[in-house]
């Protein structure tokens, strides 16, 4: 049997994975034939690019819903190895690290938002890259209504209109 390993469950890696269910559908090849797996590092496809909303609840679809009903399998786990010659992804999953084949690679693994080494960066502001990172900031804009005034400081708001 062939398989197809897609790394990445974004919207570069879930498409490759849909797209070649599809193509092998049409060409009446069957999962008996070639097994296609998405690798990603948790159970959802994220919209990131709707992360900003406010009410995130519709921004993160369950990937098994999309995988399951075309035959594609799916592992939860972050890759930490790729070994071209063996033709072998090592995983990391909640059971322990699971070494997998393939014939075919897809690296959609995407990219994470770059912050510098700014003194007071980390502590002091919020970003939309990822679910986890929204939901923090969401969280945080529904707490200053309970939260005491503080004296507003020109300096910092002129950079942000700049």
């Amino acid at each position: 049997m062939k398989k197809i390993l897609v790394l990445g469950g974004g919207f570069a890696g879930l498409w490759s994975a849909v797209g070649a269910a599809r193509e092998l559908d049409e060409l009446g090849i069957g999962s008996d034939q070639v097994e296609i797996t998405l690798v990603n590092r948790d159970a959802y496809h994220n919209i990131r690019v709707r992360d900003y909303e406010a009410d995130l609840s519709q921004v993160r679809i369950p990937l098994d819903d999309v995988l399951q009903p075309i035959g594609v399998k799916r592992i939860e786990g972050q890759v930490v190895d790729i070994d071209h010659q063996q033709q072998s992804v090592t995983i990391d999953t909640c059971d322990g690290h699971l070494s997998v084949e393939y014939d075919r690679l897809i690296f959609a693994l995407g990219s994470r938002l770059y912050r510098p080494n700014i003194p007071g960066l980390e502590k002091y502001t919020f970003a939309v890259d990822t679910y986890n990172e929204a939901t923090q900031l969401n969280a945080h804009l529904n707490s200053l209504p309970t939260q005491p005034e503080s004296p507003v400081n020109t300096r910092c708001w002129w950079w942000v209109l700049v």
